[in-house]
């Protein structure tokens, strides 16, 4: 059977207009799969928490503020105030009390009677995580671990981790010993801001130079992640500290740096009968995570002029008043998927306006995706004030709901709405053009057949 060639042209356009028509339908369909947000990561760990070390912005997190036994993890303080008021020089003293008890815990086997330095009491904190090292910095700062304690807390208190609470400066099991995944990362945050922190909690190892009382030893990192010769050995890794108690489980510190991202990851009781050293595991999953899926970028918050607000307190009673804040230009990381445009103002909630004089009040910046879905954290957040003007006994009206969280969720309705009525149009001009195209040649064959009709 004979075609001419402008038969074969028209149908090669009938085929490159399908295959145009299909492409912009895939397209279509395709930015609003790109633009979902990543998958996190399954941890094994109880409680788990990925920081960004440079604004503390959460990009991952499991149970990050329930309390937990952080065991050696405890150590992070000790070290953070042992640098901020100790000299690295200063020589210490080792009583029979530090070493008491030490036997079945990790040491670094100092031995009464002995002197050390801080800088080497330090690394054998933080490398072998040395509970005797612990006990001889508590007595040389506080005459002991009670005192010394007292001194972790009131710091904890002024760095707002609201969720810790400590009894020793080593991490052995103590009632009302405890901390959170997040307190955890941002006390390593702060650590991270003194320059002998990464230095300490960074080294592979450590040599200590003999001495009257021994011979000079050599003192290891048991964080596996920072050993070469380990399977767990991750380049990236340069600082961590661990952490193991039968109650508390494997607990694990890790910074880790790639290009110019630092992140700090914490997870705790992450244990698993059936995968050797989960702990491990769970770090690398939540650093693959952070390091692969988020951009660096900046958002500006507009200024909050008394935008009022109300709220129940504790008591029942009803409190008015208005919330303030100046315009602020934030750094932060954006997930994959996530554009500028995307993310939304949330105004304090409920709990925090509760607590608004203990723990302060901040304004978040949060992204919601083209399905309606929140990212789990906040982008970023700033600092805001409450001025309270009315306080009256309960009664059955209830807060006033930010105006602010309900314009930018109806905006985001808005464009969602948008966006599904661009791709239907989309997707009935292709199915139109489709049927054009399978419907034009039946018609030609149609007036041909009528033509010969008539000729005959």
């Amino acid at each position: 059977m004979y075609h001419s060639r402008k038969s074969w042209s028209r149908f090669y356009l009938r085929i490159l207009t399908v295959a145009l028509a299909f492409c912009s339908v895939c397209f279509a369909l395709g930015t609003k799969v790109n633009a979902a947000v990543p998958q996190q990561p399954s941890i094994y760990g109880e409680a788990a928490v990925l920081l960004d070390a440079s604004t503390g912005q959460i990009l991952y997190g499991k149970n990050i503020h329930q309390q937990m036994e952080p065991a050696s993890l405890t150590k992070i303080m000790t070290c953070l105030i042992a640098i901020e008021e100790g000299d690295p020089d200063a020589v210490l003293s080792v009583s029979e009390q530090a070493v008491e008890d030490m036997e079945d815990s990790s040491t670094m086997d100092v031995v009464a009677g002995e002197f050390l330095s801080l800088r080497e009491l330090l690394y054998g904190l933080m490398l072998p995580s040395a509970n005797d090292a612990a006990n001889v910095i508590a007595e040389y700062f506080s005459g002991g671990n009670e005192g010394f304690a007292q001194k972790m807390n009131q710091r904890a208190q002024e760095l707002e981790l609201w969720d810790t609470h400590f009894v020793n400066p080593h991490g052995l099991p103590a009632q009302e010993h405890y901390s959170t995944a997040y307190d955890l990362a941002r006390l390593t945050q702060t650590a991270l801001a003194q320059e002998a922190f990464l230095t300490y909690a960074g080294a592979s190892e450590y040599e200590i130079a003999a001495t009257e009382r021994h011979g000079s030893f050599s003192l290891e990192h048991t964080h596996l992640m920072m050993q070469p010769d380990s399977r767990y050995y991750d380049s990236r890794v340069i600082a961590g500290k661990t952490g193991w108690t039968p109650g508390a489980g494997t607990c694990l510190m890790t910074v880790a740096r790639q290009g110019d991202l630092t992140l700090i990851a914490i997870v705790l009781k992450s244990d698993s009968d059936d995968i050797w050293r989960v702990a491990y595991q769970d770090t690398g999953k939540m650093l693959d995570f952070g390091f692969s899926n988020f951009r660096r970028g900046t958002v500006t918050i507009p200024e909050i002029t008394e935008y009022p607000v109300s709220f129940f307190d504790e008591e029942g009673r009803l409190c008015r008043g208005s919330v303030s804040g100046s315009a602020e230009s934030l750094s932060l990381l954006f997930p994959n998927g996530c554009d500028e445009e995307d993310v939304y103002l949330e105004m304090p909630q409920q709990q925090q306006l509760v607590q608004w004089e203990q723990r302060g009040l901040q304004v978040s910046v949060r992204y919601q995706d083209e399905n309606g879905e929140s990212w789990p954290w906040p982008l970023a957040s700033a600092p805001v004030s409450l001025t309270l003007q009315q306080v009256s006994d309960p009664s059955h009206q209830e807060p006033v709901q930010s105006a602010m969280s309900q314009q930018t969720t109806e905006d985001a309705q808005q464009q969602n709405g948008l966006g599904l009525l661009f791709i239907l149009l989309l997707v009935c001009a292709a199915g139109l053009t489709c049927l054009w195209c399978l419907a034009r040649p039946g018609s030609q064959r149609r007036k041909r057949h009528q033509k010969e009709e008539t000729i005959k």
